[in-house]
């Protein structure tokens, strides 16, 4: 069985709609949609009540983040004895047969940590977010990190390998086994938001559990972490986390990462061009990664998000 997991914070059309895309799934394999509401702040968990009968709803008592929320789902799906947990954003939409693509590409590799798949921007449809995900290495502005998705951009209709094997996987979409989570524990909840999925496949790795995309499966994405407010919190937990990424599977890079986030062509051109709040941010989340500040940060000041 797979239990597919999306986790809700006031999205709830998003959730709505994702969830009527996976109900038209054809898969021989029986599956379970579990919405997790991340205790959001309007009336999404009185809408989601719609699903009843239809999916599982689970609610969170606070809001500690996409992980956190994430985990109560897994908790609930490896109870339940799931063989194969998937992990959706509340964004996406899915073709009637990326179940059973990934399901049966599942089935028959013995080292699969996490499955990737064909992700196409939405509601356009021409570009591709990217295919599964990318490798790490030093990139052209001196970080060690993730680079750019593979195929970001290219036509939705560029041809594609079969398969390919990659370092970490777009976490808008990721398909596992239960005995990845039983052999590396959990979502990293001092991540909060963002390099949590990347966190995660590296640990996974560490294991001996290998990292594929398959393009026969597609999902659609609206990305939503590009709406303003979204956007900001992104560029905080992106520096902070990065730096906790590093630190935690690449510690001999943490000093040149230091480096390079302040002295990348990105953070001298936001100077530059006096996009003042966005360094700010950048420069609050490298004092609090040296603070030991995890998890949810207080961003009110340079957001105008609640605390």
């Amino acid at each position: 069985m797979t239990s597919i997991i999306i986790v809700n914070y006031n999205s709830y059309q998003d959730t709505l709609d994702c969830v009527q895309s996976i109900l038209k799934s054809v898969c021989t394999e029986p599956f379970e949609i579990i919405v997790v509401d991340n205790a959001s702040a309007n009336d999404s968990w009185e809408k989601l009540h719609v699903l009843s009968g239809k999916a599982v709803l689970l609610r969170a008592e606070e809001n500690k983040g996409y992980c956190a929320g994430n985990n109560i789902g897994i908790r609930y799906a490896l109870e339940r004895k799931a063989d194969f947990i998937w992990i959706l954003n509340p964004d996406t939409l899915v073709e009637k047969d990326t179940l059973q693509k990934l399901n049966t590409f599942a089935q028959g590799k013995e080292d699969l940590g996490i499955l990737g798949c064909k992700l196409v921007y939405y509601p356009d449809t021409q570009y591709l977010q990217g295919f599964g995900g990318s490798d790490i290495s030093i990139q052209k502005n001196g970080l060690m990190a993730p680079g750019k998705h593979i195929y970001h951009l290219q036509s939705s209709d560029t041809a594609l390998p079969d398969a390919v094997s990659l370092d970490v996987i777009i976490g808008a979409s990721m398909y596992i086994p239960r005995k990845v989570f039983e052999t590396c524990g959990l979502m990293d909840e001092r991540f909060h938001l963002y390099e949590d999925e990347n966190e995660f496949c590296l640990r996974a790795a560490k294991f001996g559990f290998r990292h594929y995309a398959i393009s026969s499966a597609t999902v659609y994405h609206k990305e939503g972490w590009r709406k303003p407010g979204q956007k900001r919190e992104a560029v905080y937990y992106t520096a902070r986390n990065l730096l906790m990424l590093t630190k935690m599977h690449f510690p001999k890079y943490l000093a040149r990462n230091v480096f390079f986030t302040f002295f990348s062509r990105r953070f001298i051109s936001l100077v530059i061009h006096r996009r003042f709040d966005e360094a700010r941010l950048i420069c609050k989340g490298v004092r609090d990664f040296f603070s030991g500040i995890e998890g949810k940060a207080d961003l009110s000041k340079y957001t105008g998000a609640r605390k």
